[in-house]
């Protein structure tokens, strides 16, 4: 049904506004108050508070029609954010943000509200935080990763091949064996991605808490998926944030969920029992970072 009520259009943060440079993103940053009225439209939501953003995305918090809190998140398609939806439904709200729809054309999503101001960042137990994350990390690695997402293997050999450029840059001679060991231990690993679906930003200011009444209700951890995409390792990778809400995997008192950041793949492995053994380590992509020299998020 159309909406009656007429509504501004958001204004775009100025932070994000400037994150990039050139023709592309000047026209996507300029059709995105368009873009955002006619989401708003489309799925029947009203604006609920000012827009957050990332260097990716803006996050509009919304009201549906049913009087229900959610994040509306405009972004961009592109390698990293295609296979984000994809990932989210796979997950379906365990140990991420669940998605409530999507618009596959724009890169569009409309996700359950997290508490934006309230990420594992402000946990003052570092043991805590940190047990709560691993708890998280060996939810989400818990999946086959769907089809159509990036591979792992294909991203490393991708990095490999940037080895030698990379090292003829680098001037320091513990520089150069640091990054030589770390593309070492990827050629090694390379042949054996696994087929798990990968979170690949996920870090403290990645999870966000669950809403008090998703927590009171019981709701299972999940991540707030806006700012990060996924990934898979023998299929694919992605990054998005967190959110808790309740233990996550009996990790310490955050309850934890990871926002939309799919992932990528590793190798499948017997999961442990909350609580007890190690957590996953996602093989590969803590290896990439350097070579690649990219930073995250916020998405």
């Amino acid at each position: 049904m159309p909406r009656h009520d007429p509504v501004p259009p958001p204004v775009v943060p100025p932070g994000l506004a400037a994150a990039w440079g050139g023709d592309e993103w000047r026209a996507w940053i300029e059709a995105l108050p368009g873009l955002a009225l006619a989401f708003l439209d489309r799925w029947q939501l009203r604006p609920d508070g000012p827009p957050a953003h990332g260097v990716i995305a803006m996050v509009l918090p919304v009201v549906g029609a049913d009087g229900s809190p959610a994040a509306l998140k405009l972004q961009r398609v592109d390698e990293e954010t295609r296979g984000e939806p994809s990932a989210l439904r796979t997950w379906d709200g365990r140990g991420a943000v669940r998605l409530l729809d999507s618009d596959p054309e724009s890169g569009t999503m409309l996700l359950e509200r997290l508490d934006a101001g309230r990420s594992l960042e402000t946990e003052p137990d570092e043991l805590t935080a940190l047990g709560t994350l691993a708890g998280l990390l060996e939810q989400l690695s818990g999946y086959p990763a769907p089809a159509g997402l990036p591979r792992l293997a294909d991203r490393g050999a991708a990095m490999l091949d940037r080895v030698p450029q990379v090292l003829s840059r680098l001037a320091d001679a513990a520089d150069r064996r640091l990054t030589a060991d770390c593309a070492a231990a990827l050629r090694e690993v390379l042949d054996r991605p696994g087929d798990r679906l990968l979170h690949w930003d996920l870090h403290y200011g990645n999870v966000l808490a669950a809403p008090p009444e998703a927590q009171r209700a019981g709701r299972a951890p999940s991540p707030p998926a806006t700012w990060p995409p996924p990934s898979a390792a023998a299929s694919t990778c992605s990054r998005r944030p967190s959110a808790w809400t309740g233990r996550a995997h009996g990790a310490g008192r955050w309850p934890g969920r990871c926002s939309e950041r799919s992932g990528r793949s590793s190798p499948a492995r017997p999961p442990s029992r909350p609580g007890t053994g190690p957590s996953p380590l996602p093989c590969g992509p803590v290896a990439d970072r350097p070579l690649i020299g990219r930073g995250t998020t916020g998405r």
